[in-house]
């Protein structure tokens, strides 16, 4: 999915980069970087690569990435946008440990349909990405509800993240937009005076579980990993079909 730049990160007159982590910067209590200033943030390991043109629009390209550890902290993820490489010729996996120097972007929305309720989307764009090292254990995820997607305030930690479902029931059976996004909405916990529309979802953006729609139906339970993404509402999406099953 193509994201443009928007102004709605703002800027802070006093801001001083911090040499620190993607968790520092993506917390909105503190300071934030202009949208022309840009940040430098070292030893992140890369969770996803998007290779999967789910619309047959060339919407390919971005980059998922967090601060290396293994006790994953929130406001610890961000999207790639528009990446290019140091040296050009690079090529960079899942695992990768990488430094990324870029201008720091709060996506705002479409300008015709802006995001409701001051949300934005937190974005690396038009970064150089240069290559540290592979790291000797694949990322891990974080266990997850899918009432921690429901609302923003809490669903914004988890934003670019790599994290985990169990055990999840489908609110909906998995639907076709017409267009090639494939997407089923999740039941939450508590359900009581819930809007349906802000409940989040399992969707098909970075891998093809379309053949999945004669199973995936309303009432089934599934375990689900994948990276969280926003754009109006929450979405959990699989790297791969091996990431979403049935569950026992």
């Amino acid at each position: 999915m193509p994201i443009a730049c928007s102004g709605g990160g703002g800027g802070d007159t006093s801001y001083k980069e911090p040499n620190t982590s993607l968790a520092y910067y993506n917390n909105p209590a503190n300071p934030r970087p202009a949208e022309t200033d840009y940040i430098t943030v070292t030893n992140v390991i890369i969770t996803s690569v998007d290779e999967f043109d789910e619309t047959n629009t060339g919407a390919v390209g971005n980059l998922y990435v967090q601060d290396v550890g293994t006790d994953v902290q929130p406001y610890s993820g961000i999207t790639v946008y528009n990446p290019s490489f140091i040296p050009p010729d690079l090529k960079i996996f899942v695992g990768d440990v990488v430094d990324i120097r870029s201008p720091y972007m709060e996506f705002a929305g479409p300008s015709t349909s802006p995001f409701q309720g001051g949300a934005t989307l937190p974005e690396l764009s038009g970064a150089n990405v240069k290559f540290r090292f592979e790291s000797p254990a694949a990322p891990i995820p974080k266990l997850i509800t899918p009432d921690d997607l429901y609302d923003y305030a809490s669903g914004r930690k988890w934003l670019g993240v790599y994290v985990e479902m169990r055990d999840v029931t489908l609110y909906s059976d998995l639907e076709d937009d017409g267009k090639g996004r494939f997407s089923a909405r999740l039941a939450l916990a508590d359900m009581a005076g819930k809007q349906l529309a802000m409940y989040p979802k399992v969707a098909n953006s970075l891998c093809n579980f379309n053949d999945y729609a004669a199973t995936m139906k309303k009432g089934t339970k599934w375990n689900i990993k994948g990276i969280v993404q926003y754009f109006f509402n929450f979405s959990i999406t699989p790297r791969s079909k091996d990431e979403i099953q049935p569950a026992q």
